[in-house]
């Protein structure tokens, strides 16, 4: 650790498709000593439906424990920067009573998804409460600032989504990797009815769909050929980029994407971007440059009937664009290294 390094708390999930372990490295790399508080101990990560009930089943002492252990690791580390990752599982009391036990400390909070997101897995259930225990919050959707603010936050700062460089680079897959990802296009994403929309229009294409909630008794006939069985991360992303010719990146109306990691994902791994339009994308990369946008299903099926036959600007755009990525420093440690700065740490 450098001498002006601080010792940093990180209470996150860390593990398999959690950005928890990006921020630990991101720290650590910015020359901070890091002591994480893992709630993947408390809440394992379980994909299986029998998993996620057992998971609500053991919700409440879960959440307990994860605040004794929080807070008992706060108070023997003493940070100088108390760092939590979205914090819905954190009582507003575990706060307030660090906030007297650690009152030099900067108490910091990241959130890759919305506020007032009312999906179950981002509802924060005392946020009026939570809001002024926080010196700052990072939210991902700028839409967030003014409402935090309005709310009571004491300072909020819009920071964008980022990328891990040690998860999100471009893989050359195996053939084993290629039999096992090898579609023309992919997806990789949560189920919701207006992907389903977006996707069921692609008759005819070579597609592999990976993510959760993707059953094939209930989606539309044509895509049931498509979806796959697993969520794939961190890496499995990257091979599973590098090996179509096409990866698809949709938002979320109900988080107020306009922007997403993926958005970063998708670039890091070499891999062409055939993205949804926002109003924020073209701040990070130029469309037809670096990446190709839709706003329809018909633009979508379009674009991809195009673009499987136009093999070099495809492959130009692809390289266009992690060229873009790295020159813009959109890693996660260039984010961290932002947050600090904003509130005035090195």
């Amino acid at each position: 650790m450098s001498g002006d390094g601080k010792k940093v708390l990180l209470a996150a999930a860390i593990g398999y498709g959690a950005i928890g372990g990006a921020f630990l490295r991101a720290f650590a790399a910015l020359g901070h000593r890091v002591l994480a508080v893992n709630n993947r101990d408390f809440f394992p990560l379980r994909l299986s439906r029998l998993g996620r009930a057992r998971n609500r089943l053991s919700r409440r002492g879960a959440r307990a424990a994860y605040n004794r252990a929080f807070f008992e690791n706060a108070l023997a580390f003493r940070p100088e920067i108390l760092v939590v990752l979205k914090g819905t599982l954190i009582f507003p009391e575990t706060l307030a009573a660090l906030r007297e036990k650690l009152r030099s400390a900067a108490f910091l909070n990241f959130n890759y998804d919305d506020f007032f997101s009312r999906s179950p897995g981002n509802v924060f259930p005392d946020l009026e409460r939570v809001l002024p225990l926080y010196d700052a919050f990072f939210p991902s959707k700028s839409a967030n600032v003014p409402e935090l603010l309005s709310r009571g936050a004491r300072a909020v700062h819009y920071l964008p989504i980022g990328y891990d460089p040690c998860l999100h680079h471009p893989v050359v897959p195996t053939l084993e990797e290629r039999a096992r990802f090898g579609t023309e296009v992919v997806f990789a994403g949560t189920f919701t009815p207006e992907r389903e929309k977006y996707l069921r229009e692609l008759n005819g294409v070579n597609l592999g769909i990976w993510g959760g909630h993707w059953d094939r008794r209930r989606v539309a006939r044509g895509l049931r050929g498509a979806v796959r069985n697993g969520i794939l991360c961190d890496t499995d992303l990257s091979r599973l980029f590098g090996s179509g010719k096409i990866a698809l990146n949709f938002f979320r109306p109900e988080n107020r994407d306009t922007h997403n990691q993926r958005t970063f994902e998708i670039p890091a791994a070499g891999a062409f971007m055939l993205s949804e339009r926002s109003s924020e994308l073209g701040d990070f990369f130029r469309e037809d440059r670096e990446f190709a946008g839709f706003s329809s299903p018909e633009e979508l099926a379009e674009k991809i009937r195009y673009y499987l036959q136009a093999g070099q600007e495809r492959s130009r755009i692809a390289a266009a664009g992690i060229l873009r990525l790295r020159a813009g420093r959109h890693t996660i440690t260039d984010r961290v290294r932002e947050a600090l700065s904003r509130i005035g740490q090195p």
